[in-house]
């Protein structure tokens, strides 16, 4: 249920809730930058994987500061997807909280975030940002890395202080580097979304341009 607020005010508040989810991704992409180097650093030194070493503390601080821009992502998501039925934009599938939630349910995750994402790009200003027959390079890209990052994440969750041999921790450093990389990509295009659908709804949604 969208609660019952004005354009104006469900605009101002996609406005700071785009600027903390900026400062959270940005976050985000630094962290994964400090992972990338710490796995480096591992790789060329042959480092074990102990609790107070580089990679443990980077990967730890990484998936930290990940929670967390889910949370004011998610926030901005809700946003920006409730704002569309406050102009009643018509043909909309998916509601501003199904949008965030579906990131939360097993194999729908793999799918239905990106549907929610390319529904809220296309139907805030078809003029602005995109064809809504379309799925733009942009999200594309955003979420294929997004889903690479996440599933490698999954593989090296479960870290365990056990010694390994050089291959094992080759391979780990390895995978910590691409996951690394994987969510910094991930990020910076989310940035591009925020910024364009922000954006859009600040110019069209007023002035009521829309075309579902």
């Amino acid at each position: 249920m969208v609660a019952d607020v004005s354009l104006e005010k469900g605009l101002a508040k996609l406005a700071w809730r785009a600027t903390a989810a900026r400062i959270v991704i940005y976050l985000t992409m630094a962290a994964a930058a400090a992972q990338i180097f710490a796995a480096i650093f591992g790789l060329m030194n042959e480092a074990t994987v102990t609790e107070a070493s580089p990679i443990a503390i980077a990967v730890g601080t990484r998936t930290i500061v990940f929670l967390l821009s889910a949370i004011f992502v998610g926030m901005w998501i809700y946003r920006a997807h409730a704002n569309l039925r406050l102009v009643a934009i018509e043909g909309l599938i998916f509601t501003p909280g199904w949008s965030v939630g579906w990131f939360f349910v097993p194999v729908a995750s793999l799918f239905k975030p990106f549907q929610a994402m390319r529904e809220l790009w296309t139907k805030t200003s078809s003029h602005e940002i995109g064809d809504a027959a379309t799925s733009p390079l942009v999200l594309k890209l955003w979420w294929g890395a997004f889903l690479i990052g996440t599933l490698l994440d999954n593989l090296t969750s479960q870290i365990d202080f056990r010694p390994r041999d050089a291959s094992e921790i080759t391979a780990l450093m390895v995978t910590y580097v691409i996951s690394g990389i994987a969510i910094a990509i991930s990020a910076w295009f989310l940035l591009k979304i925020i910024d364009r659908v922000t954006a859009a709804q600040h110019n069209q949604l007023r002035v009521g341009d829309i075309f579902g």
